[in-house]
């Protein structure tokens, strides 16, 4: 992600969450093998309300960061914001040479915890929470519903937390940078069977994560 409301990251988080109770109820052994790493592209292009949202919803505590941020003025806006300043261990210079080609002059603050998508709705008022659809449903409808408009069912994965892991990168330094902590960083350590990269905003719907995982089960010469 880079500077999307914190509304997007949730219907983007719902679709994560909804593909993960289908592959438990699939088959229950996927139960706490599924993580999540949210990576965004620099502290300072978040809005002051995207973080509070955060730490309401439990993802995020800014007290372990606030020695590293500066509260700054932006040109043209009267709100004051939180700016990260810059660390002298941060080599100024590009690491991307034929020793570290994967190299990268940036760190990320990362904050883990194993998170109820209901534990999200903490960041919402009610009026808010009415307002969030995805495919029609509302945000709670479409974690335990069915495909078919209308039809409602209970599910009993609802409650299920999911490891979550919100990277926010000390430099804005772009997309492929981002990925580079999600493949050489997170996923070198993780050592994950598969790997998933969505953009925020996007909307895993129905089935789409999970019928894709049990095709490359079935199938495992298929690349993606």
């Amino acid at each position: 992600m880079y500077n999307e409301p914190f509304e997007m990251l949730m219907q983007t988080l719902a679709g994560v969450y909804r593909s993960y109770y289908e592959l438990v109820e699939i088959d229950e052994s996927y139960l706490d093998r599924v993580h999540v790493v949210i990576v965004a592209d620099g502290y300072e292009k978040l809005e002051e309300d995207f973080l509070v949202k955060c730490e309401k919803a439990g993802i995020i505590n800014e007290f372990k960061t606030k020695r590293w941020r500066t509260v700054e003025t932006r040109p043209g806006c009267d709100t004051p914001s939180h700016v990260f300043k810059n660390l002298n261990f941060i080599n100024e210079k590009s690491m991307n040479d034929k020793k570290r080609i994967y190299g990268t002059n940036n760190i990320v603050h990362t904050f883990s915890r194993r998170v109820r998508y209901s534990e999200f709705m903490n960041a919402f008022t009610t009026e808010e929470q009415h307002g969030l659809e995805i495919d029609g449903y509302s945000i709670n409808d479409f974690l335990v519903g069915s495909s078919r408009m209308g039809r409602v069912k209970q599910k009993n994965f609802y409650h299920i937390p999911l490891p979550l892991h919100f990277a926010i990168k000390h430099r804005n330094q772009g997309k492929i940078e981002s990925h580079k902590w999600f493949f050489k960083g997170f996923c070198e350590y993780m050592n994950p069977k598969y790997a998933q990269i969505l953009d925020c905003g996007s909307i895993p719907l129905w089935k789409s994560i999970s019928r894709l995982v049990m095709h490359m089960e079935v199938f495992p010469q298929v690349g993606g």
